[in-house]
């Protein structure tokens, strides 16, 4: 195994960092997939080819390891580096005569041998990262929204974490194997229309029933008048 860069800083809904980074003890492997589509149709010559290529999102895989026993720093268990003295086995006397002489000259001269101190990465309180990585990584996982991935060579935002495989393999220590895929973001804009010509929407104005005539039909009607009057008349009506 190789160690190597790689921690995830998630989003929230509005695509902003939460400050809240997931990060691992031990990368194994990255896998980065880059894929494009050709169309299978002729290209005009002179044409811009590129025109034809379909980019496919971004595929990243990782297969990456957590412990809680962390060589580095960790901010969210408040970890910290510190001195700490050896308790160690004494040593039996050397059963060689020459070389017991020669242990007892060296300490004569140069004293007591002091304690072995190292420095260590130092906890105040018990945590178990390993289960607070796999809840972290499963929340991303269902609440589908976007995180900036962060590796050894390449930083890739909008990615959505799509599977995570959790394998324990023994006490402290656990492997995630992670399928992430870049989503393609869009922005849209609103623009103005022009004003209309007339007001749209206007209830449309009745201006009631609109007499007709054909050419030459009112004089037909006079003379039908004069004729009905004239016929009242005989009637004596």
């Amino acid at each position: 195994m190789s160690g190597g860069l790689a921690y995830i800083l998630p989003n929230d809904v509005d695509g902003n960092a939460t400050g809240q980074e997931i990060d691992f003890d031990l990368i194994e492997s990255e896998t980065h997939t880059n894929a494009s589509e050709l169309t299978e149709h002729p290209v005009e010559k002179d044409s811009d080819v590129t025109d034809h290529v379909k980019h496919d999102p971004i595929e990243l895989s990782l297969k990456v390891w957590v412990t809680n026993a962390p060589i580095e720093e960790q901010d969210a268990y408040g970890g910290g580096f510190g001195k700490v003295q050896l308790q160690l086995p004494p040593v039996p006397p050397p059963a060689n005569p020459i070389d017991q002489l020669f242990q007892a000259i060296k300490g004569a001269i140069l004293g007591p041998v002091p304690p072995p101190v190292v420095n260590v990465l130092l906890f105040q309180d018990e945590f178990d990262k390993v289960q607070d990585t796999h809840i972290a990584l499963t929340a991303l996982e269902r609440s589908g929204l976007s995180s900036t991935v962060v590796t050894s060579t390449m930083n890739y935002p909008n990615m959505i974490l799509e599977k995570v495989d959790y394998e324990k393999t023994e006490a402290g220590s656990g492997s995630f194997e992670l399928g992430f895929k870049q989503v393609r973001i869009v922005t849209t804009s609103t623009v103005a229309a022009p004003a209309p010509a007339e007001p749209r929407g206007a209830p449309p104005v009745k201006k009631g029933s609109q007499a007709t005539s054909a050419p030459g039909t009112d004089a037909a009607k006079s003379l039908a008048s004069k004729l009905l009057d004239g016929a009242k008349g005989a009637m004596g009506l």
